[in-house]
């Protein structure tokens, strides 16, 4: 009888520990490294949860040497990122700018693989936010990500599979792709995105 009142106690008090966890928020969480074929690899990343549920990610530097990577410098909207040299010269891919976004005074900057958008960035003046957002019908999601330069990108609901926004100076930049992290067999593209966003710059 005894054995079984004890039982009984441990039971309870076993239920009452993970009702009790459940309540809790997640202070913290980190990511594998997430390889890809080619050891083209994504990012190290650590995530955090704010009190307020915000998911914020920060990623600690590529895992790839980027260095002799090709340069897309536009001097007009001040920034700079890199990409892989095969896009120059491999029909696979097409590298697209529009110089002038007529509606918005912006401009548009991309790499195509096929009908697919590896990477679009959408550069426009910042009076013009509120115009481009109900234009294209974008609201931020609860998540920002701080990229290697400490450079902050938000999440939007948008364009796309995976859509950032970006604020610096007089501009915002709109930086979507057609491949999300789950995007089966296409890992590679993926990764090659998010190093092309985390190696953007701003000029001075």
């Amino acid at each position: 009888m005894m054995n079984k009142k004890i039982t009984i106690l441990v039971l309870v008090l076993a239920v009452m520990a993970v009702v009790s966890g459940c309540g809790k928020k997640i202070e913290k969480f980190v990511t594998n490294d997430n390889i890809t074929k080619d050891d083209n690899k994504l990012q190290k990343t650590e995530k955090k949860a704010t009190t307020t549920g915000e998911i914020i990610e920060y990623i600690e530097g590529s895992e790839i040497d980027i260095s002799n990577w090709e340069i897309y410098h536009n001097k007009l909207h001040g920034f700079q990122v890199r990409y892989p040299l095969k896009y120059l010269d491999n029909k696979d891919y097409e590298i697209w700018e529009i110089d002038k976004n007529v509606k918005f005074e912006g401009n548009d900057w991309g790499v195509n693989k096929y009908q697919e958008t590896i990477i679009h960035i959408q550069t426009y003046p910042a009076e013009k936010e509120n115009d481009v957002f109900q234009h294209f019908k974008f609201s931020f999601l609860n998540k920002k990500i701080i990229l290697t330069n400490n450079i902050i990108a938000k999440r939007v609901k948008g364009l796309g599979c995976e859509t950032w926004y970006i604020r610096h100076k007089k501009n915002i930049y709109i930086i979507s792709s057609s491949f999300c992290f789950d995007s089966k067999g296409a890992e590679l593209e993926y990764s090659e995105y998010r190093n092309i966003m985390n190696s953007i710059k701003f000029d001075k």
